[in-house]
């Protein structure tokens, strides 16, 4: 099975000189846990409620004065529509990410999630339980 396959084609974006409040107003709507920040047709990061929490919550920022550029995670891992979900699972493993944006060439087609993969391939679900369990980006579970 393909990425193309089980990726969701409806990605919420937001623009980089938007603030964090407004980023988060819009989570709150769509009900998802990241926005793909993207510039005209670019794809410039993506920004998560992790990143939120990080770097304005826990920071005791005012998210109506942040920008997105600065809280965003920049330059983030994507993958190609055409690749096999196996191996967007290994990347989400070994970048110890739940959110990964698909691309197709320099376009943004979409954006797959743990919890897609899980819907579609119950086999998988072990490997992604260990993404899921990831407590912040870049550390691994202690064990």
């Amino acid at each position: 099975m393909l990425v193309r396959d089980v990726m969701n084609r409806d990605v919420k974006t937001i623009g980089p000189g938007e603030t964090i409040l407004e980023a988060a107003n819009r989570m709150n709507e769509f009900r998802v846990g990241c926005l793909v920040v993207v510039q005209k047709t670019r794809l410039m990061g993506i920004v998560t409620e992790r990143d939120i929490l990080e770097k304005v919550v826990a920071m005791d920022k005012r998210a109506s004065k942040v920008r997105v550029s600065q809280a965003m995670t920049r330059d983030p891992v994507m993958i190609d529509e055409g690749k096999d979900i196996s191996e967007a699972v290994d990347i989400m493993n070994k970048s110890h990410i739940k959110k990964l944006p698909v691309v197709s060439g320099q376009n943004l087609v979409g954006i797959l999630t743990a919890t897609d993969l899980a819907r579609v391939q119950p086999e998988l679900i072990k490997q992604i339980s260990a993404i899921m369990a990831f407590p912040k980006k870049g550390r691994p579970v202690a064990g």
